[in-house]
């Protein structure tokens, strides 16, 4: 009995130290999620532009921009630990593109295109925005407008409902270096910032979706940087 009773303790210690270590781990990602949104020049920015909009006496935009910004904001700052709507992630991402028009005008074009049969879907909060945002920083190029694609739909893949979600610009692609890691599975986070976002999102795609989702990172035949997605399909049942 004694036997029995200290590997039963044993063991009761053994699952204390497997649920502590997955509760720091889920902190961890948390605290890199949260410090992935963080960019003060994305704030500075828009203070300079309202400044800016003011001194023009552009009162229409100035109302425009600020509601934009608000909902932006209210969204970034959600539990990024839970799953949203996809249909309330794409608001989430036209949201970001309307703030980037209203400031850029005619230097930005983008298209949001979703199969009705996926907006239900849960997938991580950001999971898009991230991979549009990092186009916006690094596909702009001089005397071009810049282009971004976003294609959602659902298919069928070994027998089991798939979201592929696919992420593209007319940049000028990403860098072979970082390309290479990528493709390569090494940490990309310290190329001066470059890589931030993208590994947090291949870590969180680990978490979410451990052995079942999958990212892909490749450059286009002629032109831009492609970002294909692929998430097991869950539906969201909450009324």
């Amino acid at each position: 009995i004694n036997s029995m009773y200290a590997k039963a303790e044993k063991q009761i210690e053994v699952l204390k130290i497997e649920e502590y270590e997955k509760e720091l781990e889920q902190q961890k990602m948390e605290l890199s999620f949260l410090q992935s949104q963080v960019h003060p020049h994305f704030y500075l920015n828009n203070m300079s532009v309202f400044y800016a909009m003011a001194e023009a006496g552009r009162t229409r935009e100035i109302k425009q921009l600020s509601m934009e910004i608000a909902a932006y904001f209210r969204f970034l700052l959600r539990d990024g630990s839970k799953l949203v709507v996809l249909a309330q992630e794409l608001e989430h991402v036209q949201r970001y593109l309307n703030i980037y028009r209203i400031r850029f005008e005619d230097e930005l074009n983008y298209s949001l295109i979703c199969s009705e049969d996926c907006k239900d879907a849960l997938i991580p909060p950001l999971m898009i925005q991230t991979m549009v945002e990092n186009s916006f920083k690094y596909a702009r190029q001089p005397d071009q407008v810049l282009t971004i694609s976003v294609k959602i739909e659902k298919i069928k893949k070994d027998g089991s409902d798939v979201l592929s979600i696919v992420v593209s610009d007319n940049g000028p692609g990403f860098p072979e270096e970082i390309l290479k890691d990528l493709k390569n599975g090494v940490n990309v986070a310290g190329h001066d910032g470059y890589g931030i976002g993208l590994s947090n999102t291949i870590k969180r795609i680990r978490y979410f979706y451990p052995e079942k989702g999958s990212i892909e990172f490749l450059n286009g035949k002629y032109e831009g940087a492609i970002v294909r997605m692929e998430l097991p399909y869950q539906k969201n049942t909450a009324e």
